[in-house]
């Protein structure tokens, strides 16, 4: 029989939190492009300048009520391991 390892909340957390910010950058990389190529221009939009740009495109999207209520859901998912 194969021993169970102990599950380590801080661990996985910590695991989580690494592919979400993959995620991420890898997302950022798809705004820059669409930036980019709407912008008309010939080189690619650089990280810097997609971090001063972003605060304008997510504000449409952004409420502080909706905000705190699914984040407070989702720690309570990652609490439960429902991810």
């Amino acid at each position: 029989m194969v021993p169970v390892r102990a599950w380590d909340e801080g661990e996985t957390l910590q695991w989580r939190l690494y592919r979400q910010a993959q995620s991420l950058h890898g997302n950022l990389k798809g705004l820059s492009a669409v930036l980019s190529l709407l912008k008309k221009r010939n080189v690619e939009m650089d990280l810097e300048d997609l971090l001063e740009t972003l605060p304008g495109l997510l504000e449409q999207h952004h409420s502080a009520a909706l905000w705190s209520a699914d984040v407070r859901n989702r720690m309570t998912a990652h609490g439960l391991v429902q991810w």
